[in-house]
C-alpha cells in the first residue's frame, strides 16, 4: 500500500526582534591613561553594569553602557515582532518595551 503525505503549512515562530534587560550591580573596567611623562598607567574603575540587549532570532547580544546610549541606538522604543523562520525582516506587530530608559 502506498503512503500518502500531505505538506502542512509551516507555522510562524514569532519572536521579539530584541529584548532589553537592565543588568544589576557594577563591573570593573580597565582605564588606560598617560601620566605627565607619557608613560601608560592602567587604572581599574567600577562602572554601572548597563543594559543587555539580546536578539533572539539571531542569537546575538550586546551590552549597552547607559540609558543615553540605549536611547541613541533606538532600543528604548516599542519592540517589533518578527517571524524567526522567515528570510525577511517583516514586522508582524509590536509589544511594549518593559525597560524604560531614565
Amino acid at each position: 500500500m502506498s503512503r500518502i503525505q500531505v505538506a502542512s503549512p509551516t507555522r510562524q515562530r514569532i519572536v521579539p526582534a530584541f529584548v532589553v534587560q537592565k543588568l544589576d550591580g557594577t563591573m570593573e573596567r580597565t582605564l588606560i591613561q598617560f601620566d605627565k611623562e607619557g608613560k601608560k598607567v592602567e587604572k581599574i574603575v567600577k562602572v554601572d553594569a548597563g543594559y543587555l540587549v539580546s536578539f533572539p532570532s539571531k542569537g546575538h547580544s550586546i551590552r549597552v553602557k547607559n540609558a543615553d546610549e540605549l536611547k541613541r541606538l533606538g532600543f528604548d522604543k516599542t519592540i517589533p515582532l518578527v517571524d524567526d523562520d522567515a528570510d525577511n525582516d517583516d514586522v508582524l506587530g509590536y509589544i511594549p518595551n518593559s525597560v524604560v530608559a531614565a
